[in-house]
């Protein structure tokens, strides 16, 4: 019963969100443009959106992803050399949205499975391999909403 409940709410809210998107021109192309990525869903469109002013407050996907928490920086001092880390300062609520969609587009998306499983084979760790996927995803994003037009599976035409 409660569980029920709780899935009307959250069936209501997103067809509000929904509603919000599709009145306005631009945000509606934005949304229809960044789903047309595999393993990106509505939830993480909106919440993009949201969190980039409709893509207008981050000049590139890679400033967006240090505000994210995915983009990694070497660890350094002096001569001794570190890991790559990726900051603990971060948005972690479009980390673990990002997490699912690159699983999701792991398992749905021939190229990101190749490179998924390429890296992995050369011995990269597995954190680290999802860690690039969502960049490639948040890169994939944002050049599809520059550009102006849904994204292309390149693999079908190789």
């Amino acid at each position: 019963m409660l569980i029920e409940k709780h899935n009307e709410c959250i069936a209501f809210i997103e067809n509000q969100i929904e509603a919000l998107v599709n009145s306005d021109e631009e945000l509606s192309r934005n949304s229809k443009l960044s789903q047309s990525i595999i393993g990106i869903g509505p939830v993480i469109t909106w919440y993009m959106i949201a969190t980039t002013g409709n893509f207008k407050l981050f000049a590139t996907s890679r400033k967006y992803a240090t505000y994210g928490g995915i983009a990694p920086f070497p660890k350094s001092s002096g001569t001794k050399k570190g890991r790559d880390r990726v900051s603990h300062l971060a948005n972690k609520q479009i980390k673990s949205l990002l997490s699912n969609g690159a699983l999701s587009a792991i398992r749905h998306d021939l190229e990101i499975r190749t490179y998924y499983q390429r890296k992995i084979k050369e011995g990269k760790v597995e954190g680290v391999v999802i860690n690039s996927v969502k960049n490639k995803l948040v890169a994939r994003v944002f050049a599809v909403v520059q550009r102006g037009t849904p994204f292309v599976k390149l693999g079908n035409y190789a």
